[in-house]
């Protein structure tokens, strides 16, 4: 599931590109590149800023791909420094966790750069403060699950 995970978020961001590239000419050469809570536009940049949506979604990808890629070594240099030694269910938990919030994060940006850019085509897709509602509650119920798995391991 973690590769399958990781492997569509990267996916995800990839699209992103390929539809900003592919409707870039289209596109006015300004364009709202920031909205306030009620979804209008705030801020005004030139076309080629909407390709730092896809970019900063790659760093973070790159970012949280590394650690879990990394996370058992991370987990060793930790047991040295604490001399705690978790459980490799609890390991695999914190695996898996990473795995889904970046997946969680990636799908987040996808969303919005794919309604913005409709939107600047002339669509209309309005969540308003709606989106970030929901971001943060995904995003939380997430943590939580993370922390009952973590507090069921260690009673066990």
């Amino acid at each position: 599931m973690n590769k399958i995970l990781n492997i569509t978020s990267f996916i995800m961001l990839i699209l992103l590109l390929l539809y900003i590239l592919i409707n870039y000419n289209a596109l006015p050469r300004t364009v709202p590149i920031h909205y306030d809570l009620y979804n209008h536009p705030d801020g005004w940049g030139d076309r080629n800023s909407l390709f730092a949506i896809p970019l900063v979604g790659l760093m973070i990808w790159f970012l949280m791909y590394s650690l879990y890629k990394y996370y058992p070594k991370l987990i060793k240099l930790d047991i040295n420094l604490r001399g705690e030694q978790p459980t490799k269910k609890a390991i695999k938990t914190h695996i898996t966790f990473v795995v889904i919030l970046n997946f969680e994060i990636t799908l987040f940006i996808f969303l919005m750069g794919v309604m913005d850019i409709y939107n600047i085509k002339g669509g209309s897709i309005h969540l308003g403060i709606f989106q970030f509602i929901a971001f943060a509650i995904v995003i939380g119920v997430t943590l939580i699950w993370l922390v009952v798995i973590d507090y069921k391991n260690k009673r066990k």
